[in-house]
Order: C-alpha cells, then structure tokens, then sequence
C-alpha cells in the first residue's frame, strides 16, 4: 500500500500544488499503478474467498467514483484525470456485478447500470458517460447471445430479450428524438 501512496502523491498532490496540469500520460501512469495495486490485492486476499475479491472490486469502484466527482467539483480542469479515474470506477462496479450475480440478474444489473450512465451522460451533458453506456450494453447484448441463452430457461430468455429490447427501443427513440440536443451540447 505504501507504494501506491507515494506515487500518488509524487503523480498527483506535487502538481496540483505547484498548479501544473495532470498530462494524459500521468493519468496512464495511475490507471497502470492501481490496476497493479487491485490485482495485488485480489492476488493477496485470494485465499479468503469470493467475498474479500466482491469487497475489493466495491471499495475500488467507490473510492474511484468519489475521487472522479470530487476532481470534477474542485479541478474541473483535470478532464484526463477524471475520465481516467470515471473509466477505473465503471470497470470495477462492472466487475463486481460480475462477481456478485450471475445469469439473468447479471444481465439485468448491466441493463440498468447502462441505463443510469446514458440518462446521466444525457442530463449532465458528460459525453464519457453516454459512451461507456454503449459498450456496457453492447457487452450485455454479447453477453445475452452468446452465454446466456444457452443457459437460461425459455421463460427467463423471453423476459431478459423483451426487457433489453424495449430498453434499446426507448434510448433509440430518445437518442433520435434529442440527437440534437445531444451532439449541439457542449460535453466534459
């Protein structure tokens, strides 16, 4: 841990006090060093089961979440840094749904995480947001096709096709309908 601490702070704390900009190289620099750090993690609390691995993957989607909307309140300039520690936050919430549930409420909990990011992307104009919801869905529809409706019964595969097909149809509808609005915005 104390590796990961000084490095942070070497990265990040000596530029925000001298005010020099994070680069999009320092922000590849963290992403690499707490991808090191979680799987570190995930290597060093193995033995103790699935719920230490689900309890690091949630720690690490919060912590990144919180530190993505503070940078963004306090250092709206930091767009390379925030949409890094944004990118490291999904992932990790992704990867503990992942872990968490599986099947048809798996597919599910994807839906609706997609949903909220695109609804939010939209309301708060953050461009990132709209894009990760895309490829979550796309992910779950790759998922559904070639996993899923293997194992699912008829009647969850009738239920997860109809609820993922009308999730689609109303964010195409609205994407049609606003696509001005959404593309004349000025994104973050």
């Amino acid at each position: 841990y104390a590796f990961f601490v000084f490095f942070l702070l070497n990265s990040v704390v000596f530029k925000a006090i001298k005010r020099l900009p994070i680069t999009s190289s320092d922000t590849l620099l963290i992403i690499a060093n707490t991808t090191f750090l979680y799987f570190s993690l995930i290597l060093l609390y193995k033995g103790y089961g699935k719920n230490s691995i689900e309890n690091i993957t949630l720690y690490f989607g919060i912590v990144y979440l919180l530190a993505a909307i503070a940078l963004k309140k306090y250092f709206p300039s930091q767009t390379h840094l925030y949409n890094g520690l944004f990118c490291i936050s999904l992932t990790a919430l992704a990867a503990f749904a992942g872990i968490k549930f599986n099947g048809f409420i798996l597919t599910i909990v994807w839906v609706a995480m997609a949903v909220i990011m695109f609804l939010s992307g939209m309301v708060f104009r953050i461009k990132l947001f709209r894009i990760a919801a895309i490829f979550l869905f796309a992910v779950t529809l790759i998922k559904l096709l070639l996993i899923d409706s293997l194992k699912f019964s008829p009647a969850e595969k009738v239920i997860a096709y109809i609820v993922i097909g009308v999730v689609l149809l109303i964010i195409s509808f609205l994407y049609q309908k606003y696509k001005k609005i959404i593309f004349d915005m000025k994104d973050n």
